[in-house]
């Protein structure tokens, strides 16, 4: 495992990614940032990535994160 410091940086990364997925998969979001030229054809890559990330977060405090995730955009303060 790694040390506090670590899980710290890895729950930031993981608010992150959801934001993006959160962004991505959102209608009225995807639609403004495909008119923006953003092209979202990278969502499952973002899913295996956080997937990836979530494995390597101690398991109670990514429990934690995702119970305060429920109710917080950003449960995490960076």
């Amino acid at each position: 495992m790694t040390n506090d410091d670590d899980q710290a940086r890895l729950l930031v990364a993981l608010q992150d990614l959801d934001l993006m997925l959160r962004e991505a998969e959102d209608a009225e979001t995807s639609g403004e940032l495909k008119e923006m030229g953003f092209p979202l054809d990278g969502v499952s890559k973002l899913r295996m990535a956080r997937d990836q990330l979530a494995s390597r977060i101690k398991p109670q405090l990514l429990n934690r994160y995702q119970r305060v995730s429920k109710n917080f955009d950003r449960p995490v303060v960076p």
